[in-house]
């Protein structure tokens, strides 16, 4: 094992000791520009995010979602801070994925939460990764692994740097566009996985 895959590893490991809003710069100070991309850092190591993966996320209304039924930009808040919690279709099915939308629901309704989860996004990882930074014209997203116990095929979407703040902002927005191109108006795991089998 090289050093890169060692040092990445044991970086992702570490981030149950950091807090949540600070979880993307921790990984950027220590590895920047995606560098953990070609390493699988999950819990179980099932393997990076290939380009042409479908990849979906839930959304919540009203915290993602406006009354025109498009995504907010809080829908992408996370990516500098937390990261964005997405699944990867090829390594899910039907149950799994149902059980974790009610998984979900269930967690706002124990909370009192005045959100729902009310649709799904479907992104394709080569799309989110062609997304470039006007400061360098690097990658300005990164898709790892980070199977869990609860759901091995949990990935995250970080920002592959720290930018200025209005830099962060318009990669957000770029984001924010691609995300509603891929909104799929239904919450019905068979359709969601239909969508990702059948793209177009």
């Amino acid at each position: 094992m090289n050093i890169v895959v060692t040092c990445c590893k044991e970086t992702f490991a570490g981030l149950g000791e950091v807090a949540d809003k600070d979880r993307v710069r921790y990984v950027v100070e220590r590895h920047a520009d995606g560098e953990c991309e070609a390493t699988s850092v999950g819990s179980h190591q099932m393997g990076c995010v290939n380009d042409t993966e479908a990849l979906v996320r839930l959304c919540l209304d009203p915290l993602h979602i406006n009354d025109q039924g498009e995504l907010n930009p809080t829908a992408a808040d996370d990516v500098y801070k937390h990261g964005l919690s997405i699944t990867r279709c090829s390594l899910t099915d039907e149950n799994a994925l149902g059980a974790q939308i009610q998984q979900k629901a269930d967690l706002l309704a124990q909370r009192e939460s005045a959100n729902e989860v009310a649709d799904a996004v479907l992104l394709v990882a080569s799309e989110v990764r062609a997304l470039q930074s006007p400061e360098d014209g690097c990658q300005a997203f990164a898709i790892y692994d980070t199977s869990l116990d609860e759901n091995r095929a949990h990935a995250e979407i970080f920002g592959a740097s720290m930018p200025p703040k209005g830099i962060r902002r318009s990669l957000r927005e770029d984001l924010i566009r691609l995300m509603n191109n891929g909104l799929i108006g239904n919450l019905n795991p068979k359709v969601i996985l239909e969508c990702a089998a059948n793209p177009e």
